[in-house]
């Protein structure tokens, strides 16, 4: 099977996502046509917001999204499966790879909402 990898026109552009990590912490994704943003609330991370990267992401199946983005700048790399009819996420980064505050995640999550972006 090929998968169809776009960014603009696919299932999650224009949607604002709520999830929140095993370990309590939390995250407001906001998925545009061509770039996403992230909030980051509580543990390490805490506060951490960074905008305008561009990403990448193919519907698995029915409702079943892969989504990637890579920030040059943070020297991160995200991988997040979205699921948004069992309303799960998982979650694999290495963030600041490149600085002495390397973070990895390898997580799963429960998405407390999804909705459309104003």
């Amino acid at each position: 099977m090929i998968m169809k990898i776009s960014t603009g026109n696919n299932g999650l552009a224009n949607k604002k996502i709520e999830y929140t990590y095993s370990t309590g912490e939390k995250v407001i994704l906001k998925i545009g046509p061509k770039t996403l943003e992230f909030l980051w609330i509580g543990g390490h991370l805490d506060d951490l917001k960074i905008d305008n990267l561009e990403y990448i992401c193919t519907e698995t199946r029915k409702g079943q999204f892969l989504l990637k983005w890579h920030n040059l700048i943070a020297k991160s790399y995200v991988t997040l499966l979205i699921d948004v009819q069992e309303m799960q996420l998982h979650g694999s980064a290495i963030m600041f790879y490149q600085s002495e505050e390397i973070s990895e995640i390898f997580d799963q999550a429960t998405i407390t909402s999804i909705s459309d972006l104003k």
